[in-house]
């Protein structure tokens, strides 16, 4: 009966549209080409991953993009000495490429787990009538809700995509009389 549990999880997990989840980040990871005009309405108020040209590598949320300057929230730095956390205007020659985000879901991972713990439940029902033994009924409920929810976990993985900011584009600086 748990063989029979194992294999009906497995079977599950094999359909489940989370077990396809490196499938669909795939599909969904994308390249855009922006020009500097372009990246406030896609970047701000999310979180992206950014290199310096120095190396240092950046995780935060977009704040502004000014003519000169992208406003980035730090929340993550690879040297702390070169870009501390908090607020810091990265030069507009140092964003060329950068990575945007979208923050992990646990949704695949419930549904995995409340799958696995019904499939679970079912077969510790039949092992319990069968056997008697509440340790064996017991690892029926535990091992397809660990599969469920590690399947689950695949699914939940962060999405995002990057974008290149053209180097055509220049900045509009507007004049005063003379």
């Amino acid at each position: 009966m748990i063989t029979q549990a194992l294999l009906l999880t497995m079977l599950l997990a094999a359909a489940s549209p989370a077990a396809r989840a490196s499938d669909r980040i795939v599909q969904v990871d994308k390249t855009y080409r922006l020009e500097w005009e372009e990246l406030s309405r896609v970047t701000r108020g999310r979180r992206v991953d950014l290199t310096l040209p120095s190396g240092t590598q950046l995780r935060g949320t977009v704040v502004a993009v000014k003519p000169e300057e992208l406003v980035l929230d730090v929340r993550k730095t690879s040297d702390k000495h070169a870009v501390a956390k908090g607020h810091h205007a990265i030069p507009r020659a140092g964003v060329t490429r950068l990575r945007v985000t979208e923050k992990s879901r646990h949704t695949w991972r419930a549904i995995g787990l409340g799958i696995g713990a019904g499939v679970g439940t079912l077969a510790a029902i039949g092992v319990g009538a069968v056997t008697g033994n509440a340790a064996a009924a017991a690892l029926s409920v535990v091992i397809p809700a660990s599969v469920g929810y590690l399947i689950g976990w695949g699914g939940d993985y962060p999405k995002g995509f990057d974008v290149v900011v053209e180097p055509g584009s220049t900045p509009r600086v507007e004049r005063g009389t003379e």
